[in-house]
């Protein structure tokens, strides 16, 4: 039933069997979100509390620059004598 709908819906009814095929079995290639380019893996990483689908590359430079900002952070707060919440 759900495939009759997809066929009636991309205008294949009453085409022959390989058509519908070949339009039907269209390979997805994962799409990194940061770069665009096309990848065999995405990773899951946490990126301002959302969780993206990055390629390896991006996801490493994001967790370098997330690892810098921390550092900074703290060193910051040591300057300032932050000793955590009051």
């Amino acid at each position: 039933m759900r495939s009759q709908r997809l066929i009636q819906t991309l205008g294949l009814a009453g085409k022959p069997d390989l058509t519908i095929l070949s339009k039907l079995e269209v390979s997805r290639v994962p799409v990194c979100k940061a770069c665009g380019e096309e990848v065999d893996e995405l990773v899951s990483v946490k990126v301002d509390g959302k969780r993206k689908k990055l390629c390896e590359d991006c996801a490493e430079e994001i967790r370098a620059g997330q690892a810098v900002a921390e550092e900074s952070e703290a060193v910051i707060q040591n300057m300032m004598g932050f000793r955590g919440r009051r």
